[in-house]
């Protein structure tokens, strides 16, 4: 059965651990849209950007589940 978006968002951030938005990207999915529709939904997911040293004007986002309605999450 083919994952719905929102639940390959879930999926990666069930560890309750940070995670950046090029790894969702590599899943598959626009993070922010989807992001967006499970707050909606009332999941709570924490947001952070960080500029790379390394490259000049280049930001990671880095997202991570703090609650969700139906399941404790760990972290």
């Amino acid at each position: 059965m083919r994952k719905t978006h929102c639940a390959r968002v879930l999926y990666a951030l069930r560890d309750g651990e940070w995670h950046n938005a090029e790894e969702l990207y590599r899943i598959g999915v626009i993070a922010h849209s989807r992001i967006s529709e499970l707050r909606k939904r009332g999941y709570i997911i924490e947001h952070k950007t960080l500029n790379d040293s390394t490259s000049a004007g280049v930001r990671n986002n880095f997202y991570r589940l703090t609650y969700s309605p139906s399941v404790e999450v760990k972290g």
